[in-house]
């Protein structure tokens, strides 16, 4: 993990340092997403092909989606061996 101190100057702007740029790829006028979580900013370089953003987040949603539908098949998956063990000790 790379990591940098920043300053924020005069009309509250930030340079990023070369380290920073280079291991990013980042260059003039290229355009940044900043998030913000907690106490935290997180800055993302945007592609210059309005395109790629979208099949980024498409890229992202299909993730989160697969994400959830292992967790939904594990707890599916525990709850049926729970009710085998119940019917299994009932039919005892």
């Amino acid at each position: 993990m790379l990591k940098g101190v920043l300053r924020v100057r005069e009309r509250y702007t930030v340079t990023l340092t070369r380290e920073i740029r280079k291991a990013l790829g980042i260059k003039v006028g290229q355009r940044l997403e900043a998030i913000v979580q907690d106490d935290r900013i997180i800055l993302r370089p945007l592609p210059e092909d309005p395109s790629k953003l979208s099949s980024e987040i498409l890229r992202e949603a299909r993730m989160h989606l697969n994400e959830i539908r292992e967790t939904a098949l594990s707890e599916a998956e525990r709850e049926a061996e729970q009710t085998l063990k119940k019917k299994m000790r009932a039919d005892r």
